[in-house]
């Protein structure tokens, strides 16, 4: 995504630690090519400072791991899960290559899931083949199903529609429990819906603030992803999306909309 507020009191204490790497000594300590990526890497600048610069990988990383029960802000779906920051994207865009090489970073280093708050409209074979090499390392690659209120049946968003087992597409739903007006859809390519508007998690500057998104839905399925791989650490990716998928809680009007027809729920999936 873009980054991470590392400085954020409700993220501070959720940062992954390369345990190779020496903090800011200008060397590549575990020789993985890459100089004091100590928390992560910056793909877009390439250096060792995943830092946000845009505030979007803030708010997603809130959702998926601010930590719990401290009196302040809000609490994360998995409080007890790492953030690896890995920044692919700035506040001026960013290239796919770089997300490419943010993915393969994750699987080198052992991240059981990556969230993705991004979409394009083409197929990239780069895009495929990381993917495909995730899915053998049993990673799990979430992914927003994208805002233009398209269907995505018809009119694919990657990663989000890549048929693969270790993909799961997130549409957004509302405080209703409605398809947002914005969110793409798909009755075979997105697999469930989350709340994706107002919703309220971490910001630059140890602040909080709401924003509206498939990128915003997509970190709360990361976050119960996180929660069935802590309870069953052995379960594959695919099975895991067949979980959510499953316990999903019904919805009328998400039936035929998304692949299960409801809402992602962390109590029946658990």
């Amino acid at each position: 995504d873009s980054g991470v507020d590392f400085s954020h009191p409700d993220l501070a204490g959720q940062i992954w630690t390369n345990p190779g790497e020496v903090p800011n000594n200008g060397l590549d300590d575990d020789n993985n090519g890459l100089i004091d990526d100590v928390h992560g890497f910056d793909f877009h600048n390439w250096d060792g400072d995943p830092s946000d610069d845009d505030g979007h990988g803030t708010h997603v990383a809130g959702t998926i791991a601010a930590v719990a029960n401290n009196g302040i802000g809000v609490a994360g779906v998995a409080p007890n899960a790492q953030i690896m920051a890995l920044k692919a994207f700035g506040s001026d865009g960013g290239y796919l290559s770089r997300a490419i090489a943010g993915l393969f970073y994750a699987v080198w280093h052992g991240a059981d899931i990556s969230n993705h708050s991004y979409a394009l409209y083409e197929d990239a074979a780069e895009l495929t083949e990381m993917i495909q090499f995730a899915g053998a390392f049993d990673h799990l690659v979430v992914a927003a199903a994208s805002n233009e209120g398209l269907n995505n049946d018809n009119s694919p968003a990657y990663p989000a529609s890549y048929p693969f087992d270790n993909v799961i597409s997130v549409a957004a739903a509302d405080q209703s429990g409605n398809l947002a007006g914005f969110s793409n859809y798909g009755a075979s390519s997105v697999d469930v819906a989350a709340p994706g508007v107002g919703i309220l998690s971490t910001t630059l500057g140890g602040g909080y603030g709401t924003m509206n998104g498939t990128s915003m839905a997509a970190p709360h399925v990361a976050g119960v992803a996180a929660l069935l791989r802590s309870v069953a650490p052995t379960a594959s990716p695919s099975t895991i999306r067949q979980m959510l998928i499953d316990s999903a809680q019904p919805n009328a009007a998400l039936v035929g909309l998304t692949v299960s027809g409801g809402t992602v729920d962390v109590f029946e999936a658990i």
